[in-house]
């Protein structure tokens, strides 16, 4: 079972208090069914459980909380930011055709446009991992 975390700068922001009630259950929802990349093969499920509908969605998108592939997938935009999964417990379930669409910005975000200063996740995730490595190698040194 995954373990998700919610950002009160997420949940505290005007873009996610201006929402209905069931638009925010929906986002909460999405966030718990989302994979370790912050994808969710579509979003049938969410509306069902938290009893909303195709307008609550649609306010989640408008907001700029979460992002539509063709297919009907759904991305969640502040994923990084709310969620830093450590490499060993990260698991890659995205599939390539969606990954490769999803790049992370400056400020943590996912956005769904190709941009050549937005990063891969992959290349996201390599950096993050370099830093993670490098902190335990200085924390080894000090230690000896």
């Amino acid at each position: 079972m995954s373990r998700r975390m919610i950002s009160q700068d997420v949940i505290l922001s005007d873009r996610y208090l201006d929402l209905s009630d069931r638009a925010k259950s929906l986002y909460i929802i999405l966030l718990m069914l989302a994979d370790d990349d912050g994808v969710v093969n579509g979003h049938r499920n969410a509306l069902r459980l938290s009893c909303a509908d195709e307008e609550h969605f649609n306010e989640l998108c408008e907001s700029g909380l979460v992002g539509t592939f063709d297919d009907g997938a759904v991305c969640i935009l502040d994923w990084l930011v709310q969620n830093k999964i450590e490499a060993k417990y990260y698991k890659r379930l995205a599939p390539e055709k969606y990954r490769s669409r999803i790049r992370v910005h400056v400020d943590g975000r996912y956005t769904l446009q190709t941009n050549e200063s937005d990063m891969t996740i992959d290349d996201y995730r390599m950096k993050v991992s370099n830093r993670t490595k490098r902190s335990a190698n200085r924390k080894n040194e000090t230690k000896e």
